[in-house]
């Protein structure tokens, strides 16, 4: 049997944006070095979902050369894929014609510094709201499916500091925490008929704090090299309850958190050379320290998670004409 209804996806997109100097439009020249709204719209219809609107926005303030502060907003969509609308004859699951689009918006608030010619820095914080979550669900007469369920909330911040001496001579350390929560708010009803509400709870999978540290050099304009260390935390499981069989309110995934794990990472390029100056050459080798890290599964299904590659290298040569 064919495990999808065929189908086909028409869609139309239009965008615009403009950027306003307000310091030069309200006359307000020495407010700063710079004053500027960047403001768009999007509309995008997809004959077989409907359509979706999305602004966008950008206030920017620099009252010197060194110093800026950014304010941006914008909202954006994820549209259903074929798998998630016309599955069909799967035991498992099956599609849902007529679920919606995931609709996500956030706000940002930016601060950087340039400290020298050199060394600058720059701190965010940031805040997401995910709406209408697609999620496999089983309804009230049994039907296992796509379904519009749920939201989800993150926010956090972000910190980078970053120091140049040329063009391919730099180095950076940048650091992410961010707290993300599931907000559905679902009730569960145990045997008895009694219950439960979840309460905000931790989606799993996703580690509060992520940082990369990095260094670029080039020795000759025909040998650079990078090395970089990224480092993230522990990720935790899933906070969502259930009731189990003797209607004790527990946490459905009781497996033990994702370790914290470093991964090392180097990459040497040649090229550029008087003979043949179209001609670059990279060598990559990646997770140098040969760390066990794994990917993990949400589902809960495969008990020890999904393994990634241990030490590996990439070649590659390319040749512009």
């Amino acid at each position: 049997a064919n495990w999808s209804d065929p189908a086909t996806r028409n869609i139309l997109a239009i965008f615009g944006q403009t950027t306003l100097k307000l310091n030069k439009l309200l006359s307000l020249e020495s407010f700063g070095e710079n004053l500027a709204l960047t403001a768009g719209v999007r509309y995008d219809n997809y004959d077989d979902i409907g359509s979706s609107v999305n602004p966008r926005a950008g206030l920017v303030y620099g009252p010197t050369q060194e110093l800026n502060f950014k304010l941006l907003y914008g909202t954006a969509f994820r549209a259903p894929s074929f798998r998630e609308m016309y599955n069909k004859n799967n035991p498992s699951f099956t599609g849902n014609p007529d679920i919606k689009p995931e609709k996500i918006s956030t706000l940002e608030a930016y601060i950087g510094y340039k400290l020298t010619d050199n060394l600058e820095t720059n701190l965010t914080y940031f805040n997401s709201r995910i709406e209408d979550l697609l999620a496999i669900i089983t309804t009230t007469a049994g039907v296992i499916h796509h379904d519009n369920f749920g939201s989800l909330t993150s926010n956090g911040l972000e910190f980078e500091f970053k120091g140049s001496w040329g063009k391919n001579k730099y180095g950076y350390i940048n650091a992410t925490y961010q707290n993300a929560k599931n907000t559905t708010h679902a009730t569960i009803t145990d045997s008895t008929g009694r219950t439960y509400t979840q309460e905000d709870f931790n989606p799993g999978s996703i580690a509060d704090i992520i940082g990369n540290v990095g260094i670029n050099y080039d020795f000759t304009e025909n040998i650079m090299a990078n090395l970089s260390l990224n480092y993230m935390g522990e990720r935790k499981r899933s906070g969502e309850k259930t009731f189990d069989s003797n209607d004790n309110l527990v946490v459905i995934d009781q497996r033990d958190p994702l370790p914290s794990l470093i991964l090392l990472n180097a990459c040497l390029t040649l090229g550029h050379f008087d003979f043949l100056k179209d001609l670059e050459m990279q060598l990559a080798v990646f997770n140098i320290l040969d760390q066990d890290h794994r990917d993990p599964d949400g589902s809960g299904i495969i008990t020890y998670d999904i393994p990634r590659e241990g030490r590996s290298y990439m070649g590659k040569i390319s040749y512009g004409f």
